[in-house]
């Protein structure tokens, strides 16, 4: 099903900043599905957020709908509410709807659940099925590095007394993926701190399970400061997709058709302005149009 045009919200459906589950007919529904490889695996300003009733913590992007409505009204106990079973709202908007009364960085319990109990959850065997609360707890990163070059997200919350497993300091981690290290000019093997260079000399700290752990540092750096090249340029420079701009409304400009390869669309929020959040829409080696 193709909707051509936006529809017009009515009631509480202009409340709700993400749907799950759409019904368009008697007995028909649809379920909104996230767009995947569109968000920073590591990003400043992560707020703290915890599983369950008393479970574990990980980090979570403010700006994202990936926690349920949590307020502290007498400024510890939390209190838990949803407009539906499943939703899940921004930190901004959980602090407005809290009137500024967010639980502080060390809440992991929850005194009141009223009618979203099914959303005090988490499942370590099945993570899809976990619920979280936002905090106004801070949350960093830091990077966990295998003998072979792997490495892995690890998550330290501000105030916890476990982290999400998966994204723990430990042999349960479950994140690691491959970097593109640095080479020794004269041998050519890649560079990167193992126990068998004393972690990078220091730079990051031994583990017991072989593996170093280190502190990072998150920049945000324009990709092009003026027309690339082609779409290799675009594709080798820029490794984060992007949603369509349409759907961003007034937000972009119209598409600029690249200067020499008419299969390119560039767009601005300001015109002819390279930024951050300018987008590019191409196609990839297989022939599928992506942003």
């Amino acid at each position: 099903v193709n909707i051509d045009s936006d529809i017009a919200c009515i009631g509480l459906e202009c409340d709700i900043e993400v749907p799950t589950v759409v019904q368009i007919a008697p007995k028909v529904f649809y379920e909104y599905v996230r767009r995947p490889c569109v968000h920073f695996a590591f990003f400043n300003g992560a707020k703290r957020v915890w599983g369950g009733n008393s479970g574990p913590s990980m980090c979570a992007h403010p700006s994202l709908p990936v926690a349920t409505q949590t307020c502290c009204p007498d400024g510890s106990k939390a209190e838990i509410s949803c407009m539906f079973h499943g939703e899940y709202i921004s930190f901004d908007v959980n602090k407005e709807r809290c009137s500024n009364l967010v639980c502080p960085e060390a809440t992991n319990s929850i005194s009141d659940c009223g009618a979203c109990c099914a959303q005090v959850r988490f499942s370590e065997a099945v993570p899809k099925r976990s619920h979280f609360q936002w905090t106004d707890g801070s949350c960093s990163f830091k990077l966990k590095v295998r003998l072979d070059g792997m490495a892995a997200i690890v998550h330290e919350p501000s105030s916890s007394v476990s982290t999400v497993v998966y994204v723990s300091n430990t042999v349960r981690n479950m994140n690691f993926f491959n970097l593109h290290w640095p080479r020794d000019p004269f041998v050519g093997d890649e560079l990167f701190p193992t126990i068998d260079n004393n972690c990078g000399n220091e730079t990051c700290i031994e583990q017991d399970d072989w593996t170093c752990l280190c502190d990072i540092t998150i920049t945000d750096e324009v990709g092009f400061s003026a027309e690339p090249a082609d779409a290799d340029t675009i594709l080798s420079t820029l490794t984060v997709g992007a949603f369509e701009p349409e759907l961003f409304g007034s937000d972009y400009a119209t598409g600029v058709t690249h200067s020499s390869d008419s299969s390119i669309t560039i767009y601005h929020k300001v015109v002819g302005v390279y930024a951050l959040d300018t987008i590019f829409k191409l196609s990839d080696e297989f022939g599928e149009t992506i942003y």
